[in-house]
Formats: C-alpha cells, sequence, structure tokens
C-alpha cells in the first residue's frame, strides 16, 4: 500500500483526496493547501507562484495550470462594437436593432461579417430558410409543408416525425385515429402489401409507411434483393458467394489455427472426440425419450 505522510505532523494517509482533507480541516496548525504544495512539494517560497493571476492552483498533486483566455471575438457585433457573453444575446440584439433600423438584418449580418454562404437544399438544390446567426440556413428545404400540418386539430409541425408523435398521443383522444389510420385514410396513402406473397405488412412509421415484406423469408426470396446482393458479392469478392472467395477462405483457416491448430477443424483429435460426444449424447436422448 501507498501512504502519503504529512511533512508537518507525521501522520500517514492510504489516499491523496484523505491527505488533502487532513491538511485543509487543520488551519491553525497546518498551512493552507496552495502554501503546503509550494513549501513541502516544489519546495519553492511562498510568493514566487502565489500572486500570478494567469495561473490557477487546484490541488496538493496536481498544482497549478493556466488559466483559458475567454475568447469574446465571436460575440463581437460588428456594426457598432459591443460585447455579449453568448451568440444567442448577440442575435437578439441585431433582429431588435434591425426593427428599429440601426442595424441590418440577420440574414444580412450572416453573410457580411461572418463569411457564410446562401443556404441550398442538398436534395433538390432550393433555396432554404435562415435560422439564426449561430446555426445559418437550414440544410433542406421544407418542401412537404401540407404534410406537417394535422388535418384534424390544424397544429402545424416541423416535420413527419413530429407530427407522428402528436397523433399518436392524440389517439383515441379528440376523435384522432391512430398513425397507420392516419397514414392510410387521411393522407391518402396505400396500406403495405408484401412484395413476395401478398400478405398484410406490419406499419413502419408515418414517414416511411409500411414495410416492404412481411417477414425476412419472403426478403430473402425476393428475386430483386437476391440479385443485388450477388451484383455486390461479384464486385467486392469475384464470387456470387462470398464464402468461396480468397480472402473469407484464409480468414476462416487463420480463425482455425488459432483456435484448433490446423487449418480445417477436422483434422484436429479434439475437434473429432467432441463431435463423436455430442453425437453419442444426441442418441442416448432419443432412445431414452422413446423408451419412456
Amino acid at each position: 500500500m501507498v501512504e502519503y505522510i504529512c511533512q508537518v505532523c507525521g501522520k500517514s494517509f492510504n489516499t491523496k483526496s484523505g491527505l488533502s482533507n487532513h491538511i485543509s480541516q487543520q488551519p491553525k496548525t497546518h498551512p493552507s493547501l496552495e502554501d503546503y504544495y509550494l513549501k513541502y512539494i516544489l519546495k519553492h517560497s511562498t510568493k514566487t507562484r502565489k500572486y500570478n493571476k494567469k495561473i490557477q492552483f487546484i490541488g496538493i498533486f496536481t498544482g497549478y495550470i493556466k488559466k483559458r483566455k475567454k475568447t469574446t471575438s465571436e460575440f463581437v457585433c460588428r456594426e457598432c462594437n459591443r460585447t455579449f457573453k453568448t451568440p444567442a444575446a448577440l442575435s437578439i440584439h441585431i433582429k431588435n436593432q434591425y426593427k428599429k433600423g440601426n442595424h441590418i438584418s440577420p440574414e444580412e449580418y450572416y453573410l457580411k461579417h461572418l463569411g457564410g454562404v446562401a443556404g441550398l437544399c442538398k436534395k433538390c438544390g432550393k433555396d432554404t430558410e435562415f435560422v439564426s446567426i449561430s446555426y445559418g440556413y437550414k440544410k433542406f428545404c421544407n418542401k412537404d409543408k401540407n404534410k406537417c400540418t394535422c388535418y384534424i386539430c390544424g397544429k402545424t409541425f416541423l416535420n413527419l416525425f413530429r407530427l407522428s408523435i402528436h397523433i399518436g398521443r392524440q389517439s383515441g383522444k379528440n376523435m384522432h385515429p391512430t398513425p397507420e389510420e392516419y397514414y392510410v385514410k387521411v393522407m391518402g396513402n396505400k396500406e403495405g402489401v408484401c412484395k413476395n406473397c401478398g400478405r398484410k405488412t406490419k406499419f413502419k412509421n408515418m414517414a416511411e409507411g409500411f414495410y416492404d415484406f412481411c417477414s425476412v423469408m419472403c426478403m430473402s426470396l425476393n428475386e430483386e434483393i437476391i440479385n443485388k446482393r450477388k451484383k455486390t458479392n461479384m464486385e467486392k469478392h469475384g464470387y456470387e458467394n462470398p464464402f468461396y472467395s480468397d480472402e473469407v477462405q484464409n480468414n476462416i483457416k487463420k480463425m482455425n489455427m488459432k483456435k484448433l491448430g490446423v487449418e480445417y477443424p477436422f483434422q484436429s483429435e479434439k475437434f473429432r472426440k467432441q463431435t463423436a460426444k455430442n453425437f453419442q449424447d444426441r442418441l442416448f436422448r432419443t432412445i431414452s425419450k422413446y423408451k419412456k
């Protein structure tokens, strides 16, 4: 066990925090933590670093660190040179001064002083709405505004995700249907039908609708998905089935060499004995069931 000994009274402690608590609880007989650090650990005079404003004392064992400088250059108004603590306060100031006619608009301020670029939708390339000075423009244009309004109560939402949350909470109350009924009856979309077997599929959400397949088996048996998998496997591995590729076979051999010491598991005696034992146990269980 490492012991931490007090240099003033000679007491020993198991932890660093125990020694620091002991020194701070004895102000009459012991010096302060900063003086203790300078006198006994650094062995410097108490006036060397104590009154330096650029340095901050943390503890006995960590010592001093340099204080971080507060960067206020981002929160200075370029029109009137007033300083603000937060970007939100700066944006409120610019909005208020724009209404009075003293400053330019927040959008012009973002483009002129902060070096911003006009927003373009990543999907369609149309102009997007301006949000604030700190955020800039939206990444996507809100093309489907009519879909984000609830047709039953008239409330508007930013996206379909929030609208689906609203309908899920209000379903059964105030004449609101379930999200699935709203998606089919109100929004006028079709019900989900499995592409493989024609059965009804489960509802996913209001943004994506229904699932394309009713189960994993139907998805694996679909010809389109099988052809896509074959194409990707041919591009990556050179085979329709990646198991036959050289990379996969080499990885399997490496794994077998690490675990069993042989490239193929049937070459090891341990694996043969284990498989024979498991086969005998299964036979014994099946025979005992029929005997009963």
